[in-house]
């Protein structure tokens, strides 16, 4: 029985990126196995894919090679406003209340280093040293959500996780019952952050989790993502 990785996401690849930037609607998805994960971030990628920095929310923990949070050496943290790996409050309510954390990532242009803030606040940076993949910049800003499925055996069938990507909730329901990505930018190389010329979508089974890009006056580039995973249209 494998494990499998599902996506909603999408990207700018049009240029070399020294940044990215977007407000995160914060949810609390259900996820159906110990191992399952579900995360909403922006990643940074070499264009091998082989080098990325990630930074967003996740449900449970993330089984992988990667090292998140202050797991592995050599992330600094210079501010401890945010408790990295500590639980994000308060949390969305389903055609109720709606809240989002501004999460940017950008490479200083002295240091190289690439440093994180959320909201006003500087938190930290990865030395240039730990993503050599991405000297010269990211050849691809992604934004989105993401499924580590533990895959559940049904008989003698592999059936689909009921894990939950953004609020668990199509993006065709619209705003405040399906989780949104809002102020999507990127940093390109004239150091000034704007929304990106296009955005590419890549979406493995619309029936299980979907993404609709939008753009408007109030919330520049935007996009609704995610789904219940498992439904009868989704097996």
């Amino acid at each position: 029985m494998a494990n499998t990785i599902k996506y909603a996401i999408a990207w700018a690849d049009y240029d070399k990126y020294t940044g990215g930037k977007a407000e995160i609607n914060i949810w609390n998805p259900r996820v159906q196995a110990g191992g399952d994960f579900s995360v909403s971030q922006i990643w940074l990628m070499s264009k091998n894919i082989q080098t990325s920095i990630e930074v967003g929310w996740i449900a449970d923990g993330y089984v992988n090679t990667g090292c998140y949070n202050l797991k592995c050496p050599g992330f600094v943290q210079v501010n401890h406003a945010i408790a990295l790996g500590g639980t994000v409050t308060p949390i969305s309510v389903f055609d109720g209340p709606q809240y989002k954390m501004t999460v940017s990532i950008f490479k200083d242009a002295n240091t190289g280093n690439w440093w994180l803030q959320v909201e006003d606040d500087a938190i930290g940076y990865w030395p240039s040293s730990l993503v050599p993949g991405i000297a010269d910049g990211a050849e691809m800003v992604q934004y989105g959500g993401e499924i580590f499925d533990v895959a559940t055996e049904v008989g003698t069938a592999v059936a689909h996780t009921t894990t939950e990507m953004g609020s668990g909730h199509f993006p065709s329901e619209g705003e405040r019952k399906a989780s949104v990505f809002t102020n999507v930018q990127v940093l390109e190389r004239t150091q000034t952050y704007k929304s990106p010329a296009m955005l590419k979508t890549s979406v493995g089974n619309p029936n299980c989790y979907d993404l609709q890009v939008k753009r408007s006056d109030n919330w520049g580039m935007y996009f609704f993502y995610g789904g219940p995973g498992r439904n009868p249209n989704c097996n």
